[in-house]
């Protein structure tokens, strides 16, 4: 008996993982007094059948682990036969229990290629693993069931070491059927979603030239007609025609902008590495006719010397970006009143940059706000202002391609500040939490 005490001490002692301190620190007492010559046996009694119990409580434990878990697990011997298996396990290999123990793993279960070719056992991961005492891990491979059919699996063959020597091997492996299915079907869906980009943007070119090559000859034929025959006209007939004229021109800049929308939707983006003060400032460059022309001072601020505002995104979209919102600016803007608009751009975290377009224009009531980021929607009138209404829900549709977000804040009288944040980095996330 005391042999046996002595033993199940030592074990206890070298196992570094089951036991807490408190328990390691009893056993440690315990052995101390077992090799006591005047050590009380009665003690070294109650403290064997303590042992014993705390044993028992933890074969049961890893039992219960064993039997509940989800994915299958299989113990190999050195020989390549299954020495213990899960309900899992057995389950999804379709064998009863009698079957699989002491079976071949190789000849059972992994015994071919997904094409049905042999798998040369000298080839598998659990060979490895009893040769090379390493972890392997595996996918893309299949399982054979019971019936010769056989399921996708993700596997692992890890070796169980004692003083560096394998004494076998434990595989856990996973059915991923429905992951691979689900993959299936993105693939289908993301070429049918390539197929119907690729079908608009022939729609969409098409669309540019055909839709606007009436109103083309509707304006000229109306230009000739106000040269030719305008002096003969009375005052009501020349102010039907420059009415024409002019719904053909606005007609012309509704479809450009209809068409601009559709293409920020459906054109691949092309991320790059990009300066936000660089692209802003060709802006500005592009725009200088329409400054001068309002007198308007435009600022552009970054944050502190230290930060270099370089974001990943597609140029082209980014350009057009800000030359909508700072066109915007620089249309609205209150009369006898000297223009100011102010960029500042800034870090909103390590993640995110604010780009903020502030100016002291007209501005608008905030309750309609939601308003203004829709498609033709518009809070000032045509004749004062010239546009289609279109120019923001651009912006607002780049900066969502772009995983980022666009705000406005305004006063009547006082000007607007437009905030658009963008990512840093960009992701497979489309959306933006903040």
């Amino acid at each position: 008996m005391h042999k046996l005490l002595d033993y199940q001490i030592k074990k206890c002692l070298k196992n570094a993982e089951p036991f807490s301190e408190e328990y390691r620190e009893f056993l440690e007492v315990i052995d101390r007094a077992y090799h006591d010559f005047d050590a009380d046996h009665d003690i070294l009694e109650r403290a064997q059948d303590i042992i014993l119990q705390e044993l028992e409580v933890q074969s049961w434990q890893n039992k219960s682990l064993l039997q509940s878990a989800g994915d299958g697990i299989i113990g190999v011997g050195l020989r390549g036969n299954i020495t213990f298996f899960n309900p899992a396990a057995f389950k999804m290999l379709g064998y009863d229990q009698q079957e699989l123990l002491g079976g071949s793993f190789h000849a059972l279960v992994n015994h071919s290629h997904p094409d049905g070719n042999p798998y040369q056992e000298k080839a598998t991961p659990l060979h490895k693993a009893l040769t090379d005492s390493a972890c392997y891990r595996q996918s893309n491979e299949v399982f054979w069931k019971k019936d010769r059919t056989s399921f996708p699996v993700d596997y692992t063959c890890t070796p169980v070491l004692d003083k560096e020597e394998v004494k076998g091997v434990v595989i856990v492996f996973k059915n991923i059927s429905d992951r691979i299915r689900t993959q299936q079907v993105l693939e289908r869906y993301n070429r049918e979603l390539e197929d119907s980009k690729k079908n608009m943007e022939d729609f969409v070119a098409i669309a540019s030239h055909d839709l606007k090559e009436p109103l083309r000859k509707i304006k000229s034929f109306g230009d000739l007609l106000s040269k030719k025959i305008a002096p003969k006209l009375i005052e009501k007939e020349k102010e039907y025609l420059l009415k024409m004229i002019k719904a053909s021109i606005r007609m012309d800049q509704l479809i450009t902008h209809l068409l601009e929308y559709s293409k920020v939707g459906i054109k691949s983006l092309k991320f790059e590495e990009l300066d936000l003060e660089c692209i802003i400032q060709e802006v500005n460059d592009y725009l200088e006719h329409l400054i001068v022309k309002t007198q308007a001072k435009v600022k552009i601020t970054i944050a502190s010397n230290g930060f270099n505002p370089i974001i990943e995104a597609d140029w082209n979209q980014m350009y057009q970006l800000f030359q909508n919102l700072i066109s915007n600016s620089l249309k609205y803007h209150r009369p006898k009143v000297s223009l100011e608009v102010n960029i500042l751009i800034c870090p909103l975290n390590h993640d995110y940059i604010n780009v903020q377009i502030q100016d002291n224009g007209i501005g608008f009531d905030e309750s309609k706000k939601h308003k203004i980021f829709k498609p033709f929607e518009r809070l000032h009138g045509r004749s004062k202002y010239e546009g289609t209404g279109m120019g923001l829900s651009i912006c607002q549709k780049i900066v969502t391609r772009h995983g980022g977000k666009i705000n406005v804040t305004s006063k009547p009288g006082e000007g607007s500040t437009f905030t658009v944040t963008l990512p840093v980095k960009q992701s497979s996330e489309t959306e933006l939490s903040l």
